[in-house]
């Protein structure tokens, strides 16, 4: 199901020494969030839960997919309903996609494969990777699917190539 951003406005204070304000305003239909430093803008277009890909994991995911003012999409992991760590720097869908498009169809492979798509503050978090690929194997997003042997590995969804598609005209 894909929820629209719903009507709020906050500010809050970074994380940084400078004493830079991030600024979220969200309406009905979008979500704009400038972040400092870089004073990125981001639309949001989906927001969503995946539910973790562990068998003895419990909790959801929050994530968006969110576009930036030159129509870059992004997902980016928001929140964590129990326990982890993880990275909110936004990912680059596009750098996701090509990761996933060097698997082979008939083969499962490990959310290891996801690392270098994090960068920035907290890039290194041990959880990143299972998060995204959780976001992944979400019904809004749709680009993998449990493989049935092993659980935790993953495979390409078997209409892979049109999710593609259809995630990136959302720009």
């Amino acid at each position: 199901m894909v929820r629209k951003a719903s009507t709020a406005s906050k500010k809050s204070t970074s994380d940084g020494d400078k004493g830079e304000v991030n600024t979220i305003k969200k309406t009905a239909t979008t979500a704009t969030t400038a972040i400092a430093p870089e004073q990125n803008v981001f639309t949001i277009l989906v927001t969503g839960e995946a539910s973790k890909i562990g068998q003895k994991s419990e909790g959801k995911i929050g994530y968006e997919l969110i576009k930036d003012k030159e129509g870059a999409l992004y997902l980016r992991l928001t929140s964590n309903s129990s326990s982890g760590n993880f990275c909110k720097t936004p990912v680059l869908l596009q750098d996701v996609i090509d990761l996933l498009q060097r698997q082979l169809a008939d083969r499962a492979f490990n959310s290891k494969i996801l690392s270098s798509a994090f960068q920035g503050k907290g890039s290194k978090s041990a959880n990143n990777t299972s998060f995204l690929m959780a976001v992944l194997r979400s019904k809004e997003v749709a680009l993998t699917k449990a493989d049935v042997v092993r659980p935790l590995t993953s495979r390409l969804s078997p209409d892979f190539a049109e999710r593609v598609k259809q995630l990136l005209a959302l720009a």
